[in-house]
């Protein structure tokens, strides 16, 4: 079994790039009113709860946004670090090489 974790960055951009679109596509507005010349104590109850629900879509909104951002720099970062690691391993693999070379030229 192997222990390597293996990202593929194209793939990740890729569902991150659609989930984008999704909330994009989200209905996230609604009359924040209800109107009309009714005075019950219940369309107030209601007004409240759509204003509340409001504030509630659009932290949603904006938490899901910034977590997506994250997500894309993670993405970035796995990338840079792979490539730093697989630069440092063949300048090792260049460093055994050519020290083996000189232990056999003595």
């Amino acid at each position: 079994m192997s222990k390597e974790i293996k990202v593929y960055p194209e793939i990740a951009k890729q569902g991150v790039s659609e989930m984008r679109s999704l909330l994009n596509t989200m209905e996230l507005s609604f009359d924040k009113e209800v109107k009309g010349k009714n005075v019950l104590d219940m369309t107030d109850k209601i007004n409240e709860i759509n204003k509340e629900l409001h504030t509630v879509l659009e932290l949603f909104e904006q938490t899901f946004l910034q977590n997506l951002q994250a997500a894309e720099e993670a993405i970035d970062k796995m990338k840079e670090t792979d490539a730093v690691i697989a630069r440092d391993l063949s300048l090792r693999e260049r460093s055994v090489q050519y020290k083996s070379n000189i232990d056999l030229n003595r």
